[in-house]
C-alpha cells in the first residue's frame, strides 16, 4: 500500500466545497474549510479517464463564444463530491484525488526546486510536496 503521508485520514470523505484562483495558484477547499489544497504545479481533472479540464485551459477561448472559466468548470465537475481515494506517487510527489462522482484530480509535481502543492487541515496538519518529489509532513496533533 502506498504511503499517503496521513492525507488519506485527513481528506477521505470530505466533500469539495470551493475553488479560488489567485495569480499562479489554485486553492481547492474541502469539508467547508476543514482542509485546503494549494496547487502551484500542473493539474487536471479527468472524467472517465479523459481530460475534462486542465489548469492551463482557464481563460482560453478554444473557438468557444467566451473564454473557458476554470473556476466555474472545476466547481461543476467536483460539485460537492466527497473524496474516496488519496494517492501520492512515491519519488515524484504527484497527487491523485478520486471523488465519488467519478472525477479524478491529478497533480504533477513538475520541478526539482519548487514546491508543487501543499495541503493543510485543521489542528495544525500540513503536507508539502517539495521540489524533486520529497514529501514533508507537519502534524501538530502528534505534539
Amino acid at each position: 500500500m502506498a504511503d499517503n503521508h496521513g492525507l488519506d485520514g485527513v481528506l477521505k470523505g470530505l466533500s469539495f466545497t470551493a475553488v479560488v484562483k489567485a495569480e499562479y495558484l489554485w486553492q481547492l477547499r474541502f469539508g467547508g474549510g476543514k482542509a485546503s489544497l494549494q496547487l502551484e504545479c500542473p493539474w487536471r481533472l479527468l472524467v472517465d479517464g479523459s481530460i475534462a479540464f486542465g489548469y492551463n485551459d482557464h481563460q482560453q477561448k478554444f473557438g468557444l463564444p467566451a473564454p473557458l472559466d476554470g473556476v466555474k468548470t472545476t466547481q461543476e465537475l467536483l460539485s460537492n463530491s466527497p473524496i474516496t481515494t488519496v494517492e501520492i506517487r512515491s519519488g515524484t510527489g504527484d497527487l491523485a484525488l478520486r471523488f465519488a462522482n467519478g472525477v479524478t484530480l491529478e497533480t504533477f509535481n513538475a520541478s526539482v526546486g519548487h514546491e508543487g502543492w501543499n495541503c493543510s487541515a485543521e489542528h495544525g496538519f500540513l503536507v508539502v510536496a517539495q521540489g524533486g518529489g520529497n514529501i514533508v509532513v507537519w502534524d501538530a496533533r502528534r505534539s
